[in-house]
């Protein structure tokens, strides 16, 4: 099965059913699709424009994750991060990769020799690193976002003893979120 876009021809004559000049379909085929439309919502889906729809993937390809670690706490006077690391993911790049990528990052900085990571786990710094109390923020910023996707970001321990790990669970998706059409009503 695939997913279909189907859209209503538009021009002098556009033409909407219920108000709506496109749908995605779930089916075999587009003449599945077409014919599916148009047994639910009676009209010319027949007529539609069929666009295959990308299926969804759990590739982080184009995906953003930074990680971030605030200033030390004991510092009345620090106002900047003490790490801040990100990569992006590359073609068929998974959580796995990424992960992989932020330790060798976050073992390259000053602070960090001790960083590892275990699905869905990222140590960020361990016990022997010494900054357990420091804060912690990690972003996954989708290709062409401009904010991060929140959901993609488990829990985070941090801003404990300076003896402690920091550590973020990251919500590892079967397939990552994807926009997969959109459309506007014709006036």
């Amino acid at each position: 099965m695939a997913l279909y876009l189907l859209t209503l021809p538009t021009g002098s004559t556009s033409v909407t059913v219920y108000d709506v000049s496109s749908i995605v379909v779930e089916a075999d085929d587009a003449a599945t699709a077409r014919n599916y439309a148009e047994s639910l919502y009676p009209g010319p889906w027949g007529a539609a424009t069929a666009t295959t729809v990308a299926a969804q993937s759990a590739d982080l390809e184009g995906w953003t994750c930074r990680v971030r670690i605030g200033p030390d706490p004991t510092d009345p006077d620090a106002f900047e991060d003490v790490v801040d690391v990100s990569t992006v993911g590359d073609t068929a790049d998974d959580w796995d990769e990424i992960g992989a990528d932020l330790v060798t990052l976050l073992n390259g900085t000053a602070l960090i020799g001790n960083a590892s990571y275990s699905s869905p786990t990222l140590t960020i710094a361990a016990i022997a690193d010494g900054i357990g109390d420091h804060s912690v923020r990690v972003e996954i910023t989708p290709p062409s976002g401009t904010k991060p996707v929140p959901e993609l970001v488990g829990t985070i321990t941090d801003g404990g003893v300076a003896a402690a790990a920091l550590t973020v669970a990251f919500e590892v998706q079967t397939a990552n979120p994807a926009i997969i059409g959109t459309t506007k009503k014709t006036q």
